[in-house]
């Protein structure tokens, strides 16, 4: 609501800037500066007590259509209040959701050697930490740069009645003995995710399409493989072990687009699911959608 009113004071003085090389605006606890020069308006908003850079408000350049800033902003959802353009709105802070697999470089997508996974495997996350970098764009469109922190979950459902297990310090699927079926059989994996991505995007009717493109990396929290079954109708569940040769690091290129607040992703993994040498060459993809916060 400020930075309404600080702009509706803007427009109203705008021909007494035309006329005068440089006037000053007291607007409540903010000073305006405009100054013309080529035919532009220069516009710098700061607090009424400083012209300290640090307590900036807002810089830029106005005439009859086009409006330019160069904005960087942090944000945590919607929980902190962060300086963004009117017409670029930055699809950084979100929620996603989506199928998760293995899949070795032909692209044998969980039906890979000793990673055979069931099609209910799955991932979540959620970027909560942003940074965001708007260069000098147009009402019609514009270009940004935005990077992240946040957390990232997949979980990889063994098929064949098989669970991931350590065998002579090698990663790989063993079958359950010939007296249990498990129910649940799982390869869980937990990471810090670090999005870097730069984004397009162009109003469509009354909301804007996005298109993104970069990579996400992820550090290794946790890997632990855990199975359940039933035993004379007893539920018994196992931790089988932890880490299991999991690569620590993850990097992978990801594509999304969307209109407003909703996308869909596909990621595709650079780095091996598990170190060399020590369990299958296979490699993390997802597909989903993604929610802006």
């Amino acid at each position: 609501m400020k930075k309404l009113s600080i702009f509706t004071s803007l427009l109203l003085t705008i021909f007494i800037a035309s006329a005068q090389n440089d006037t000053v605006i007291y607007f409540g606890s903010s000073k305006v500066y405009l100054s013309v020069d080529s035919g532009q308006t220069k516009v710098r908003v700061t607090n009424a007590n400083t012209d300290s850079a640090e307590f900036m408000l807002f810089e830029g350049i106005y005439d009859d259509s086009t409006s330019k800033e160069t904005i960087a902003s942090f944000g945590f959802s919607k929980l902190i209040k962060s300086k963004r353009s009117s017409y670029i709105r930055p699809h950084s802070n979100n929620l996603f959701l989506g199928f998760s697999s293995l899949a070795d470089r032909n692209l044998n997508i969980a039906d890979a050697e000793n990673a055979m996974l069931k099609y209910n495997s799955f991932e979540w996350g959620w970027t909560a930490f942003t940074f965001e970098l708007t260069p000098p764009k147009t009402k019609q469109k514009g270009i940004l740069f935005h990077a992240g922190l946040g957390i990232r979950m997949h979980q990889y459902n063994a098929e064949n009645n098989t669970a991931f297990r350590l065998v002579n310090h090698y990663t790989t699927q063993v079958a359950a003995p010939d007296d249990i079926v498990y129910s649940t059989s799982k390869l869980t994996n937990w990471y810090v995710h670090l999005p870097a991505l730069i984004e397009w995007q162009i109003p469509v009717q009354h909301t804007n399409f996005f298109i993104q493109g970069g990579l996400e990396c992820g550090i290794k929290l946790s890997a632990k493989s855990k199975i359940m079954y039933y035993v004379d109708n007893k539920k018994t569940k196992e931790k089988i072990g932890s880490d299991l040769n999991v690569n620590p690091l993850t990097l992978d290129v990801k594509l999304a687009f969307g209109f407003g607040s909703y996308g869909l992703y596909a990621r595709y993994g650079l780095l091996r699911e598990f170190r060399k040498g020590r369990g299958p060459e296979v490699y993390p993809v997802a597909v989903g959608i993604v929610v802006v916060l």
